[in-house]
């Protein structure tokens, strides 16, 4: 895509001038011109490895084309051999494309792409040197802003400050890279410790996200909900954002306590010898030795099951989970909208189709939904979301099943708290319910059904079948779906620093009031102990019967990349690595 237009005018001039070949040169051909078009047109179909073939092919028709021809088709070669994983070739070829022009290369291509694949392995400073390379040539608002991207991954936070305002003086929101360029602004202020900044220019990326056309929207503009602390019960007639046709409210949320995450756990981890030791047990009131956060265990820290009726999600991601007009709301969790969400949250990620109503596709599925997921990536990004899902997904199964607790020595709360969970789930049709998961947590689905858990639970074992299993897989374009009820299982983050509630700020798009925070952003990433230790205590529980204690204590990894997931079987003897591929639904 990034050439398609040099290609064609490569083509053309070719065509035109029969481009008399200087000394050492060779001649473009019809032959090369045609291979160069079937090239390009194969890599537009994103078919990386028959356009490689191609590519070759014209350089085998023309083994020293002209420059300006070798730049293009040196440079799109490496491109092609980026998307198959060849980064050392692909990374060659972009080399020999900028020789091939050494003076000045006709576009900034090359240099991009080498920065693209610097940030992909990691060597963030020669990405810096690649960008800083290509904004010398073109002026870009999207360029600097990745420029400002990789200054803080290599440490240099003031200069990635500086970088990143510039980006936004010089184009302002309306650029094309302005809710990229809050973002990264937000992530730089955040490791400055500058909170209330960071918090500003987070709540200005997801602005930016928000549709542009709001025609037919209730209050005459799109907003977003943070957290579901407002939204209404299960059974109350008033919604928040008015009732469907049946007279329900479209956003209900349910707020349990970690009870029964407790009372699983207590479960999974019984007593048995030769499961080895139990897990540490939850504590009360401790104060973390590393941040010196004041935590009490012991206190009900709420969860929520949220029902939302008639709800769309979109995106590659998905960071599009919104309620479509007239309510026009869309919804960030409990994280806020300070909780670092990707800069494609929003309409971006769907390329801005929820401008209209004719999205790319459209499927709308009856019944009950229950989704483990989350709109700051779905899961792809980052090891403790991927954590944090898989222990969304365990306390979700464990909640599914749940009774009141029997005995007078079980607290009323626990009791009221389980009958309130119990009679929430008494409309949900188990039979015809489906499992909305990102692919990044398909290892975890099957370690839970080879091992049989969770145990005693047959709602928890018929939403992981695999007919009732729902797979987000990251593919782009992706259509709209449509939920009759979906069904999500929240937290608030351990968040223990003041907040500043109800600020309003003069945006680009909203009119309304945010979440500020004055302390410590980090916190919103990151999930509560309980859950931690119920995962750990699920994959205890799948532990076989081991003869020798010593060897029942777990290492058990979970990993995923560009699709693939690898996930470790533990055996009495030892353990060993399997590579699963999730299907692509």
């Amino acid at each position: 895509r990034k050439m398609a237009l040099l290609l064609r005018l490569c083509r053309l001039a070719g065509l035109a001038s029969a481009l008399a070949a200087s000394e050492g040169e060779t001649a473009w051909s019809v032959e090369a011109n045609n291979a160069l078009a079937e090239a390009d047109r194969l890599q537009q179909q994103k078919r990386w490895a028959d356009a490689i073939t191609y590519y070759k092919r014209v350089l085998a028709v023309s083994p020293n084309p002209p420059n300006f021809q070798k730049y293009i088709v040196l440079n799109n070669l490496g491109w092609s051999m980026y998307h198959t994983d060849r980064w050392a070739e692909a990374e060659h070829y972009y080399h020999l494309a900028l020789a091939a022009v050494p003076n000045k290369p006709p576009t900034d291509h090359a240099h991009i792409n080498l920065a693209t694949l610097y940030t992909k392995t990691h060597r963030p400073a020669e990405a810096v040197a690649s960008y800083r390379a290509a904004l010398s040539m073109t002026a870009s608002q999207r360029v600097q802003t990745q420029l400002g991207r990789v200054l803080i991954r290599n440490f240099q936070v003031g200069e990635a400050v500086e970088t990143l305002k510039e980006a936004l003086s010089a184009w302002g929101s309306d650029g094309p890279a302005a809710q990229e360029a809050h973002r990264e602004l937000g992530t730089a202020y955040a490791a400055r410790r500058n909170w209330g900044r960071a918090s500003h220019h987070l709540i200005r990326a997801v602005d930016l996200g928000l549709p542009t056309n709001s025609t037919g929207c209730a209050a005459a503009r799109w907003s977003v909900v943070e957290g579901w602390g407002g939204v209404h019960p299960f059974g109350n007639s008033p919604a928040l954002s008015g009732n469907t046709a049946g007279g329900e409210p479209q956003v209900s949320a349910l707020t349990i306590t970690y009870a029964h995450a407790r009372r699983a756990l207590a479960a999974l981890e019984g007593p048995p010898p030769s499961r080895g030791p139990a897990a540490e047990p939850l504590r009360g009131r401790f104060v973390d030795p590393l941040s010196g956060i004041a935590y009490d265990e012991a206190a009900s820290e709420p969860f929520r099951l949220v029902m939302l009726r008639e709800v769309a999600l979109a995106g590659r991601r998905p960071t599009a989970l919104y309620l479509r007009r007239p309510a026009c709301l869309f919804f960030t969790g409990e994280h806020t909208a300070s909780g670092f969400l990707p800069s494609s949250f929003g309409a971006k990620d769907a390329d801005n189709a929820l401008d209209s109503e004719s999205a790319r596709g459209e499927k709308w599925l009856e019944g009950d939904t229950f989704a483990v997921m989350d709109v700051r990536s779905g899961g792809a990004d980052g090891w403790q979301l991927r954590v944090e899902l898989a222990s969304k997904l365990l306390l979700l199964l464990l909640s599914l099943d749940t009774e009141p607790p029997e005995g007078s020595e079980q607290a009323e709360e626990r009791r009221s708290g389980s009958e309130r969970l119990s009679s929430a789930l008494s409309s949900v049709d188990f039979s015809r319910a489906r499992l909305l998961v990102p692919s990044q947590l398909l290892p975890t689905v099957e370690a839970l059904r080879s091992s049989r858990l969770p145990r005693g639970s047959p709602r928890a074992a018929r939403l992981l079948a695999e007919e009732s299993l729902l797979v987000w897989n990251g593919s782009a374009p992706a259509p709209r779906h449509t939920f009759e009820r979906l069904l999500l299982l929240d937290w608030r983050p351990p968040y223990a620093g003041a907040e500043k509630r109800g600020r309003a700020l003069p945006l680009h798009r909203t009119r309304q009031r945010w979440r500020v925070f004055d302390s410590s952003l980090f916190a919103l990433r990151f999930p509560h102990r309980t859950p931690l230790l119920l995962q750990r205590a699920v994959f205890h529980a799948a532990m076989p019967p081991l003869s020798r204690p010593a060897e029942t204590r777990p290492r058990i990894l979970s990993c995923s990349r560009e699709g693939a997931a690898l996930w470790m079987h533990i055996s009495p003897h030892l353990p060993h690595i399997s590579p699963t591929s999730p299907p692509h639904l």
